[in-house]
């Protein structure tokens, strides 16, 4: 009778949990929920919590990537490095992706010559593929590819510039900090709107440990730690909890064993808990990809390998990537090593309209003085 009653008076199963589960005197219960997902199963009733439910692991077709600030970027590199001037000026794009920045400034500045560099083999050989063919033969001889990650920024250019001068000291360095449209896309382990392996590797080559080892693996202080201090996450203890206690009945493996652990049982409204799995999801990205540490040593790299009056650009995507960058620049400024051009621009209004994955992204620009 309750279903029925439901039925008639909400859209979908879904407002049903929620109705539920914000009763303040009453909380379902892990058994109950579970009871209630079965009985949907049997009765053949579909996406009845169509965002949160992962679908079935797929290669997905190549989504198009849109370059966010993609218009500040080319000026600034008009102003600050072509400047009216002819003669060839280095930039090193230190996450390429699928040169959707790239791409757009070999076109318009025939003086510029790009590095790129990125820690995924999978993004170089979309370039090579998809993009390389596309361009004409001028623009693509002044794109270099290298997959490299970019904490070894230093070495990489000290040894092109065994080969070639030119590229040291160099005029332009930048860095858009986000993962790409075509990672989440596809089987990386990145989405949880998908079931995918978890993995979360830029680098599926590399020898670090995967999203599902950590998992299964770390205690339940370092799973806390983790997704309180990299995800933000409030309710970091009991998450942790849930993930020591699942796994000891089944290892992780796909991001489904994730989601729906996260969905079923936290202690959260039912509306908020996509929330935390995409907060948790972050926290297990960042620390697979040891992505702070790697920032924390670009940052120094590229005021050193800049020449003086180059440029820095910086696109940071949520506030934690955001106060390492600031705190690093703050102290440039203040030995007046640097002038700031951008302090943390947001995107307009426009843009994310354009591009909604570009709401949370704040550019940084600097110019180098001494």
């Amino acid at each position: 009778d309750v279903y029925k009653r439901q039925v008639s008076t909400q859209s979908t199963w879904g407002r049903m949990f929620r109705i539920f589960d914000s009763t303040k005197t009453e909380r379902i219960s892990s058994v109950f929920r579970r009871g209630v997902f079965n009985f949907f199963e049997r009765e053949g009733i579909q996406n009845f919590l169509v965002k949160e439910t992962p679908t079935k692991a797929k290669e997905n077709p190549p989504v198009a990537h849109i370059p966010v600030f993609a218009d500040e970027v080319e000026s600034l590199v008009g102003k600050y490095v072509v400047n009216g001037e002819q003669m060839t000026k280095y930039m090193v794009d230190c996450t390429v992706g699928t040169a959707a920045h790239a791409k757009r400034i070999l076109r318009k500045f025939s003086s510029i010559h790009i590095l790129g560099l990125d820690m995924d083999p999978r993004m170089l050989d979309h370039i090579r593929t998809n993009v390389l063919v596309k361009m004409s033969a001028e623009e693509a001889k002044r794109l270099d590819l290298e997959c490299s990650n970019f904490a070894n920024l230093t070495s990489v250019l000290s040894d092109r510039a065994k080969i070639e001068s030119s590229w040291r000291p160099i005029n332009c360095i930048f860095a858009d900090l986000g993962y790409n449209s075509l990672q989440l896309s596809n089987n990386y382990g990145l989405s949880y709107m998908e079931n995918q392996k978890l993995d979360m590797r830029y680098d599926c080559e590399a020898k670090g440990l995967t999203a599902a080892d950590i998992l299964n693996r770390a205690s339940l202080e370092d799973l806390k730690s983790i997704f309180q201090e990299y995800g933000e996450e409030n309710n970091s203890r009991q998450v942790a909890k849930l993930v020591v206690e699942s796994r000891r009945l089944q290892k992780f493996e796909e991001t489904h064993d994730l989601t729906s652990l996260l969905q079923e049982n936290c202690q959260t409204p039912f509306d908020e808990r996509h929330k935390t799995i995409k907060r948790v999801f972050q926290a297990l990205r960042i620390t697979v990809n040891k992505e702070f540490e790697n920032l924390g040593i670009l940052l120094p790299m590229s005021y050193k390998n800049l020449e003086k009056e180059g440029v820095g650009i910086f696109i940071a995507f949520h506030s934690l990537e955001s106060n390492i960058i600031k705190a690093y620049l703050r102290k440039l400024q203040k030995g007046r090593k640097i002038k700031m051009i951008h302090k943390g621009l947001k995107p307009t209004e426009e843009e994310k309209q354009a591009n909604p994955r570009s709401k949370s992204a704040i550019l940084y620009s600097f110019v180098k003085l001494q």
